[in-house]
C-alpha cells in the first residue's frame, strides 16, 4: 500500500496558536496571589531579621531578662546593623517569590508581564521631575509640621555601618522590590477585580438581570410579598446607581487607594512618631500608584522611587562627611540640579 503524499495532510494540520498578548493591566495572577505575595514580604521582613539577630542577643545578653534583650534590638548598634543587613536576603527571597508568580515558574517573560517599560508620554525625565516635586512637598511638610526623630532616624545614626547599609538598601534593592510587589503585582490584580465588582450591578440590572429579580419576588409567598417587593425595589435602585459608575475608572481609583494604604501601612512603624514624614510617604505612595494606573507601567514608578530615595541618601552620606553643615545644603543642590534636568527633558523627547 502506497503512502499518501505529504501535501494531502496539509489541510488536516492545525494552525499554530498565536500567543496571547501580554497586558500588564490584565495579569495572569489574581487578588489572592497578590495578597499572598504582600503578606509574604511582610512576614519575611519580620522573621528573617529576627532570626538573624537572636544568636547575637543570646551570646551578648546571656543571663539578661527578655525585656533588656528586646530593648537591645532598638538601641544596640550591632543588633541594629544585623537587622539591617538581614534585609538583603529578605529582598532576594521576595524577588524570587515575585518572579515565580509573574512568570508562572518560568513560563512567561518577566519584564514584559510586569510592565517594565516607559509610558507613552511618561518617560525618564518626567519620572525625575515627579520625584523632585514629591521631595519638595515632603520637605515642606516636614518644615512646617516638624516632628521628632523617628525610630528609622535612630537606626541610621547608631553607627556609620548602619548609615551606609541603609544607603545601599534604599538605592539598590528597596525601590525595586517595593515597586514590583505593590505596583507590579498588587495594583493590576486589585484594579481588575474591583472593576469587575463595580461592573456587577450593571450586569444585574441588565434586561436578563431584572427578569431574574422579578422571578424571585414571590419566593416567600403572598404574606411576605409586600416586604420582598420593597427589598427588591430598594436593591434594584442601589444596583442601578452603582451600575451607572464607570467600572474601569472606579477600579483604578479604589485600587490606587488600597495599594497606597498597603504601602503606607508597611512604613508607618518606621516613622510612627512623626506625622510629617508619614504624610510625605503617603504622598509618595499615592503618586507612585497613580503613575502606575495612568501609564500602565512599573518602570516610571521605579525611577521616581529611586530618585526620591537617592536624593535623601545623598543627604545621609553628606552629613556623615560634613557633620557641621545641614543636610539641606546637599539635598537642595541635588534637587535644583534635578529640576533643571527635568526642564531639559523637553529637548530630549
Amino acid at each position: 500500500m502506497r503512502p499518501l503524499p505529504q501535501e494531502s495532510f496539509a489541510e488536516f494540520t492545525p494552525a499554530p496558536v498565536a500567543p496571547a498578548a501580554i497586558n500588564p493591566d490584565d495579569p495572569p495572577w489574581g487578588v489572592g496571589a497578590a495578597l499572598l505575595v504582600w503578606m509574604a514580604s511582610i512576614l519575611l521582613m519580620i522573621f528573617i531579621p529576627l532570626f538573624a539577630v537572636v544568636p547575637y542577643l543570646v551570646v551578648h545578653y546571656k543571663g539578661s531578662d527578655m525585656q533588656k534583650a528586646g530593648q537591645a534590638i532598638a538601641s544596640d548598634p550591632v543588633a541594629l546593623l544585623i537587622t539591617l543587613a538581614a534585609t538583603v536576603p529578605v529582598h532576594f527571597v521576595t524577588l524570587a517569590i515575585v518572579w515565580a508568580v509573574v512568570t508562572g515558574l518560568g513560563k512567561r517573560p518577566f519584564w514584559r508581564t510586569i510592565g517594565w517599560a516607559w509610558g507613552e508620554s511618561f518617560g525618564f525625565w518626567s519620572s525625575v521631575g515627579t520625584a523632585i516635586l514629591l521631595l519638595v512637598a515632603g520637605v515642606a511638610a516636614t518644615y512646617y509640621f516638624g516632628g521628632e526623630k523617628t525610630p528609622f532616624d535612630q537606626m541610621i545614626e547608631s553607627s556609620a555601618a548602619a548609615r551606609f547599609t541603609t544607603a545601599a538598601l534604599a538605592t539598590v534593592t528597596a525601590p525595586l522590590v517595593e515597586e514590583l510587589v505593590f505596583r507590579g503585582i498588587a495594583y493590576p490584580a486589585l484594579q481588575r477585580a474591583l472593576a469587575r465588582l463595580i461592573a456587577l450591578p450593571k450586569i444585574l440590572t441588565a434586561p436578563g438581570g431584572t427578569r431574574l429579580v422579578a422571578e424571585t419576588r414571590g419566593a416567600f409567598g403572598r404574606i411576605a410579598a409586600p416586604i420582598t417587593r420593597l427589598i427588591n425595589r430598594a436593591t434594584l435602585s442601589a444596583l442601578t446607581f452603582f451600575g451607572s459608575l464607570d467600572a474601569r475608572q472606579g477600579g483604578m481609583t479604589w485600587a490606587v487607594v488600597i495599594v497606597s494604604a498597603l504601602f503606607l501601612s508597611v512604613h508607618v512603624p518606621q516613622y510612627q512618631n512623626n506625622l510629617a514624614v508619614i504624610a510625605a510617604v503617603g504622598m509618595l505612595s499615592v503618586a507612585l500608584t497613580t503613575v502606575r494606573a495612568v501609564t500602565g507601567r512599573v518602570l516610571p514608578c521605579f525611577i521616581i522611587h529611586l530618585v526620591f530615595n537617592g536624593v535623601q541618601v545623598a543627604g545621609l552620606i553628606y552629613t556623615y562627611f560634613y557633620p557641621d553643615k545641614p543636610a539641606a545644603d546637599a539635598t537642595s543642590g541635588l534637587a535644583a540640579l534635578s529640576i533643571q534636568l527635568s526642564a531639559l527633558s523637553h529637548f530630549f523627547r
